[in-house]
């Protein structure tokens, strides 16, 4: 790889599966070093800041070293307006992209176009390219006649990032289902008390799993996703990587990795309680995310698709 240095944050919320495919381009730059650096994370040196609080932004941006660099952008343009992270971008930013940056990477079409509209109107003409998430290539396989025959099931609301917890609150499962929150903590309970428009009385709350456990989930379980808005979701990876079902609201950036036709969308919560009624929707879903996992190993690791990028071969 033709880099001097592959810059990751060492952060918890990581995909483990981003974790080692940047792992693998770490060792890839060994072998050839360059003068370009690459930034897998962009906005993990300065997004956390809000338009309110600026004060210590400069001395964040110390973290990004004064050489060019590449670098990949994980969150939605429009984040900064469900939590408290920074509308893109401060001068401060956009002078480093300006000045330093070859080249963006995005993690879906979608944003990427939102973005370089964006630059472009702030005179700033950097080049936009998308790369799609890697999945892990997990070795484990949702097990359709097993959910069937089932007569206890389980649906899972995972995460934190972006989630709107109204809608795990409204839906309306059979009887013979547990609606399950992972993880429970201070953070989620914040987040979920604040809607009032259920209860958690009847939701199971977990506090953490190991790695191991929590992939065991996607086994026999299926998932549930309400999102103020996402570019490439843990959930959505972890269930095409598994072929497990994944009752979500629908968004362009979604579309990229599930696919348009996917089976169990939903635009409202009065089509999300009668989705999960459907168990011949759900085993089409399963169906279809075999198809999507193919698709997502011919698209091939982050190496080959940086490597087959424009900006790449710029540099």
């Amino acid at each position: 790889m033709k880099f001097k240095h592959i810059i990751s944050p060492n952060h918890e919320m990581i995909h483990e599966g981003w974790d080692l495919a940047c792992k693998y381009l770490e060792a890839q730059s060994k072998l050839y070093r360059g003068n370009v650096n690459l930034l897998t994370f962009f906005e993990s040196h300065f997004g956390w800041f809000t338009q309110n609080n600026l004060k210590h932004i400069d001395e964040a941006l110390k973290s990004i070293p004064v050489e060019p660099f590449i670098a990949i952008i994980h969150d939605p343009f429009d984040a900064h307006l469900y939590i408290n992270k920074i509308q893109p971008y401060p001068d401060c930013v956009l002078e480093i992209i300006q000045n330093q940056c070859l080249g963006l990477y995005f993690m879906s079409q979608y944003e990427a176009n939102k973005f370089k509209t964006f630059f472009e109107s702030k005179g700033i003409n950097v080049p936009c390219e998308t790369i799609y998430h890697p999945i892990k290539y997990l070795p484990l396989v949702f097990d359709l006649k097993s959910f069937n025959k089932s007569k206890n099931r389980n649906i899972y609301s995972p995460g934190m990032h972006l989630r709107n917890p109204a809608g795990l609150l409204e839906l309306e499962t059979p009887t013979n289902y547990t609606k399950n929150i992972i993880p429970w903590n201070e953070v989620t309970e914040s987040m979920y008390n604040q809607f009032n428009k259920g209860t958690l009385d009847n939701i199971n709350k977990i506090n953490k799993l190991s790695n191991e456990n929590y992939y065991k989930l996607y086994e026999n379980n299926i998932f549930f996703l309400c999102l103020f808005d996402c570019v490439a979701n843990n959930t959505i990876l972890d269930c095409i990587d598994c072929c497990t079902p994944i009752l979500i609201n629908k968004s362009e950036s979604a579309c990229e990795y599930l696919g348009h036709n996917y089976p169990l969308y939903y635009s409202s919560m009065q089509e999300a309680n009668k989705l999960i009624k459907r168990d011949y929707i759900i085993a089409r879903a399963h169906r279809y995310l075999i198809e999507r996992r193919r698709l997502a190993v011919h698209r091939g690791n982050l190496f080959k698709q940086i490597k087959n990028s424009e900006i790449y071969k710029l540099i």
